[in-house]
């Protein structure tokens, strides 16, 4: 990251200082078109705001823009820098969702997202499109439940879950939840599907057959929920106020709320169910969460925007990706003792770990690469070009072929991990049956 001072400060067009002075919506399209005009013109943005931006930072960050935050003595200041990276900016060029979310099943199908409010069907063995099968109004994120019967897609448009029958790849239900919701996280035993909504700080627990079991009050701006190995407990991250809300999934009660660092927004768990390791992108770190009394025990220092972590199956290793320092922290998940640093792409995002259990396959959002990396090492295997704006990653039941959503091609990059190279790339937005 290039120093403050070494650059052309110039600000951006946000006017007052407050945090809630516009829209969360009104501000990203100003410092994207300000960062757009920027490029190549050697500037660094700015402005300052009474408090930290939490909300508008990370929704940059998930974009791939290269920005960060600085406290001053009356002021948090901001920084948007640039730098050339080629940023999700989907949301912004295009009606309706694009390819950035998938899921794969052990039958050997693929369900992606895309385009007029549907979701594709591939076969992974032939690498072709079955169906399109139509959801909700902009479909941000999809999960099949562990039993790989139902498929729950979170419509951001229409505010609500599509259920399809992966059975017959019907429609059986359209549930009602809160604004916006994202990031629908399937229960252990398959019959529920826990999803948050940012905008009504919530979590609708959501039946296959439309039906909600309950809506649960939760902290400030709600990520990505998760549920314990059990299904026990729910730990829903809220990146806007640094709080880890901890649910009773049988009571549908909140049970406690944890302090962890700035920015939470994704949480893993030992295969054990012993701990929750929580990201917290604006603090870079990785809060440890002891889940018998749900009490912080260890805050692992981490790269600049931690974003996303993982534990392999074995329960050996604890992994995180960080946005703005470009690469992979690696601990060792029974001390949660560093082991190794491994530089990657631009901007890595997605984060899927294959079948073999130590290959783990990163996208770069800024780059329009993946990387493989082999997590006994700790290094970097091969870095294998694919489409702009890659998203997440899932596997075929054997993982031989790692699939990766790209949204700005709408199309979805099959890699053979075993060469690490491209194979194909699918065009998942174009005319096929649906229903």
């Amino acid at each position: 990251m290039t120093a403050p001072s070494a650059r052309t400060l110039c600000r951006l067009p946000l006017g007052g200082a407050g945090v809630g002075d516009a829209d969360l919506g009104d501000q990203l399209r100003s410092v994207v078109g300000a960062a757009r005009r920027a490029r190549g013109e050697s500037l660094l943005l700015w402005h300052d705001f009474d408090a930290a931006p939490v909300d508008l930072l990370i929704t940059l960050l998930e974009f791939g823009y290269r920005c960060w935050a600085r406290p001053g003595a009356h002021s948090v200041r901001l920084y948007v820098d640039p730098d050339g990276s080629v940023p999700r900016d989907g949301w912004r060029d295009k009606t309706g969702s694009s390819t950035h979310s998938l899921a794969s099943t052990d039958d050997g199908r693929v369900y992606a997202v895309t385009t007029a409010d549907r979701v594709a069907v591939l076969d992974a063995s032939t690498r072709s499109v079955l169906d399109h099968v139509r959801v909700g109004s902009t479909p941000e994120h999809v999960v099949v439940s562990p039993d790989g019967r139902w498929l729950y897609s979170a419509n951001c448009a229409s505010d609500d879950v599509t259920v399809v029958d992966l059975g017959d790849h019907l429609r059986t239900a359209a549930a009602r939840v809160g604004r916006g919701p994202i990031l629908p996280c399937a229960a252990p035993d398959g019959d529920r599907a826990w999803v948050p909504s940012r905008a009504d700080c919530s979590v609708s627990v959501v039946r296959p057959d439309g039906s909600t079991a309950a809506t649960i009050g939760v902290g400030l701006n709600p990520h990505d929920i998760e549920l314990s190995p059990d299904g026990r407990w729910a730990y829903q991250p809220n990146q806007g106020d640094g709080t880890v809300t901890v649910i009773d999934a049988r009571s549908l009660q909140v049970e406690a709320t944890v302090a962890v660092g700035t920015g939470p927004c994704h949480v893993t768990f030992t295969p054990d169910g012993a701990y929750a390791c929580v990201a917290n992108t604006l603090s870079d770190e990785v809060s440890v969460v002891r889940v018998d009394d749900h009490t912080v025990v260890r805050t692992l220092p981490a790269g600049q925007g931690t974003h996303v972590p993982l534990v392999t199956p074995d329960g050996r290793w604890l992994v995180a990706a960080d946005f703005v320092s470009d690469d992979i922290f690696v601990w060792d998940a029974t001390t949660f003792e560093p082991t190794g640093v491994v530089p990657v792409g631009r901007y890595p995002h997605g984060l899927a770990l294959a079948p073999d259990g130590h290959t783990l396959v990163v996208s770069h959002t800024g780059s329009s690469e993946v990387s493989v990396v082999d997590v006994l090492g700790p290094r970097l295997v091969a870095e294998v070009e694919v489409s702009g704006a890659p998203g997440h990653v899932a596997f075929d039941p054997d993982g031989q072929c790692a699939f990766v959503a790209c949204e700005r091609s709408e199309a979805v990059a099959v890699i053979d991990l075993e060469r690490c190279q491209l194979v194909e790339l699918v065009d998942v937005a174009g005319d096929s049956p649906q229903r």
